[in-house]
């Protein structure tokens, strides 16, 4: 599948922000949320928390916990919140549940970079993270950093039991992300397939952000899961109850397979990274760096 060739239905009203989005993969939305809204998601966050695990990592209150009653009950007060802004920016949109990221104290809590996992048709529609942190970021709690243009490089499959294709030039990729120092109610639409992580939080306060998933709205729910032995990959149309009721590092036994495609993982490589056109004799960080330029 070869994303770049792919004209995708808008999702931005503002047709500079849609092609800013096309181009970079992100936009920043300054004072996204009011001041009022900002709280109510502080709040509902203090005053609502299960046990959770990875208390030395990332937590995701949506993944983290097997609280179901909590899960559903959070992802409706997140889009419930939201929805009160989105008009404003977006058309033709959908969001798929949300969650509260809470980056741990004290050296915790790195989500080295990454590309987050497919939930749409993606040889159709785009999906988003809307992503807004509850407290100032600063060079000290983590704040989220995305590589710009990433989202265009060769397309690749992502799910639950999928490797990671980016572990390679993870060192690069810190060297290169756009880091975003946002304050609360700022909010970062960033496609899923940019390349995006946030080192760890050494300040002394949790770093709390919230997020919710977008797309279009006749898009359907999607999981990719490897077949390794098969050299294949499946898409299963899911819902939220599989969401919440079910370990997602399960191949879904209920949902019968949307798409399958011929696939064998492998590592992003330089060639990975656009056209093949580049002089082979140049050094590897400069073959990648003229890729991104512009």
């Amino acid at each position: 599948m070869e994303t770049s060739v792919i004209t995708y239905p808008r999702i931005m009203k503002d047709d500079k922000l849609e092609q800013e989005l096309t181009e970079k993969g992100y936009l920043v939305l300054k004072n996204f949320f009011d001041k009022d809204a900002v709280k109510e998601l502080q709040d509902y966050h203090r005053n609502n928390q299960p046990e959770f695990y990875h208390n030395d990592a990332i937590i995701n209150s949506v993944w983290h916990t097997d609280d179901v009653k909590y899960k559903r009950k959070t992802i409706e007060k997140i889009i419930s919140v939201y929805t009160r802004f989105c008009d404003q920016y977006f058309v033709d949109y959908k969001i798929f549940g949300g969650s509260f990221v809470i980056k741990p104290p004290h050296g915790k809590g790195a989500s080295h970079p990454h590309i987050d996992f497919g939930i749409v048709d993606e040889e159709t529609y785009r999906s988003f993270n809307l992503w807004a942190p509850l407290v100032k970021l600063t060079k000290e709690n983590g704040a989220l950093q995305v590589l710009e243009g990433s989202h265009r490089i060769k397309h690749v499959f992502r799910g639950p039991n999928i490797p990671d294709q980016t572990i390679a030039y993870r060192e690069w990729f810190w060297e290169k992300q756009k880091k975003f120092y946002l304050e609360p109610g700022d909010a970062l639409l960033y496609d899923h397939k940019a390349i995006h992580g946030s080192k760890d939080n050494f300040s002394s306060q949790p770093r709390i952000a919230v997020s919710c998933a977008m797309t279009n709205s006749d898009a359907e729910m999607m999981m990719y899961f490897q077949d390794e032995k098969e050299k294949k990959v499946s898409a299963y149309k899911v819902d939220t109850d599989y969401l919440l009721n079910t370990k997602h590092t399960n191949i879904p036994t209920d949902f019968p397979v949307y798409k399958e495609w011929d696939y064998q993982h492998w590592q992003l490589t330089p060639k990975d990274f656009g056209s093949l056109h580049e002089v082979q004799n140049k050094s590897l960080l400069e073959r990648i760096r003229e890729l991104f330029v512009n």
